[in-house]
């Protein structure tokens, strides 16, 4: 599965849970996030990884998260995937075969905090 090149897609972006896109403005998402995104497509699924990006089971989510996902994907999703943006932005998405399902945005990463110092 690493070796794949890494694809995503905006059909399942949540509009109305805490870390919805509406709240992103239109310039953030063509200026930052969308050519991050396009530059990721150059690589495969282990490049990515190597960036800082990564899986992430619910249940290490806040409760905020955990209680949209299951709203969402009815018990149907057991992790989700952190994708580093820049400093703490973070998109998240739930990883279908070689393609991200786009659900969150997370510009200080909150949901799933790091814990380790100064990420």
């Amino acid at each position: 599965m690493g070796a794949q090149k890494f694809q995503w897609s905006f059909d399942k972006v949540d509009w109305g849970g805490p870390y919805c896109w509406s709240t992103v403005s239109a310039e953030k998402i063509l200026k930052e996030v969308i050519p991050r995104l396009k530059l990721l497509e150059q690589s495969n699924w282990a490049e990515v990884q190597s960036t800082g990006s990564h899986a992430i089971e619910i249940e290490n989510l806040i409760q905020a998260a955990q209680n949209r996902i299951k709203e969402l994907y009815d018990d149907q999703c057991d992790s989700v995937y952190s994708l580093r943006i820049q400093g703490k932005e973070r998109v998240f998405g739930v990883k279908d075969m070689a393609v991200l399902r786009i659900l969150w945005w997370d510009p200080k990463h909150e949901v799933c905090p790091s814990k380790k110092k100064h990420t």
